[in-house]
């Protein structure tokens, strides 16, 4: 199998950073998207550490998803790559929500980053491995997507219309060699679930955990994965609780 050139978009810290080095351990050559120069640079260092052959050395681009400059970005990558098999699109806010504060900026700006920033990542790779007639689309989503929840209204629907677009995507793709892969991870200890707790059944995992997922999910051509997979269990429970009694709940 010839190396794989992978993209991952928010890719200076937690899941992307772990995706990143996931795939450059097994070979690929990766090119890193983000906002944070200084922290890009960081984590090509870390992956370019134990890399010996210079044709596999990673890349980066600063850039803001919730921009207009996507196809350049995109293009220029890609060309440094030397092509693209794989994109994930991981970048993703989750804005503090006081429980009785109803604010427009915070929700305007999570669905411009979750929702619309993906959108546009993933119609022009769309279009290129379409073009291709190969390659794999995964968006990280959320198990907050599955369901409305009192704690984080824009965060859930930003990660709902995720899970809706990329079913879309999948279904006009299907027989043109093109996997979609929706990963909706449950607790994962980042800078942005900083002080969320797990449980026993439900622990807290490393970025480590979904990103060996990912890899795994994509090669496997999965449709969607729930990380760790009990996860898939306990939202369809929670999704088939009648609106009566979850609207009561704090779950």
């Amino acid at each position: 199998m010839s190396q794989q050139r992978v993209i991952v978009v928010g890719a200076s810290s937690g899941i992307g950073a772990a995706i990143a080095a996931e795939y450059a351990k097994h070979g690929a050559r990766v090119g890193l998207v983000a906002r944070r120069e200084t922290e890009l640079s960081a984590r090509c260092e870390e992956i370019g550490a134990s890399i010996n052959d210079p044709d596999q050395m990673p890349v980066f681009r600063v850039h803001d998803v919730s921009g207009n400059d996507v196809e350049q970005v995109f293009n220029e990558l890609v060309g440094s790559l030397g092509g693209l098999d794989v994109l994930v699109f991981g970048a993703g806010i989750m804005p503090t929500i006081e429980p009785d504060e109803f604010n427009s900026t915070k929700d305007r700006e999570t669905m411009l980053v979750n929702t619309v920033g993906a959108m546009q990542w993933l119609n022009c790779t769309a279009n290129h491995f379409q073009e291709r007639g190969a390659g794999a689309l995964v968006a990280i989503s959320s198990v907050a997507g599955d369901r409305g929840r009192t704690g984080r209204p824009a965060y859930c629907a930003s990660k709902a219309a995720l899970n809706t677009f990329m079913e879309s995507l999948r279904n006009r793709l299907v027989g043109k060699g093109i996997t979609v892969l929706t990963v909706k991870p449950g607790f994962v200890r980042t800078s942005m679930t900083q002080g969320i707790k797990g449980g026993v059944l439900l622990p807290v995992v490393a970025p480590e955990v979904v990103a060996k997922a990912v890899y795994n999910g994509v090669r496997k051509r999965k449709h969607t994965i729930y990380v760790p997979a009990r996860w898939r269990l306990v939202m369809w429970i929670i999704r088939t609780i009648p609106g009566f009694i979850f609207r009561r709940t704090t779950i």
